[in-house]
């Protein structure tokens, strides 16, 4: 389950998490809303928060670069 990510408590020494901040861990849910303003605000569609991850390693593989 995503949320089970997303714990109060801080990461294990080595590893990290891509939306912590020193208050605590950004949410899923806080995320997913923020994003969809963001997005009506610059009057863009809406699009899943995940599909960036695609739209940017498309113009990357194209480019020869791995994105892993």
């Amino acid at each position: 389950m995503i949320t089970d990510s997303y714990s109060t408590s801080p990461p294990t020494t080595g590893q990290s998490r891509s939306f912590d901040r020193p208050t605590g861990p950004i949410y899923p849910a806080n995320m997913t809303r923020r994003f969809g303003r963001i997005l009506d605000g610059a009057g863009l569609r809406r699009i899943r928060f995940h599909d960036l991850r695609h739209s940017t390693a498309t113009p990357l593989l194209e480019q020869g670069i791995d994105s892993s």
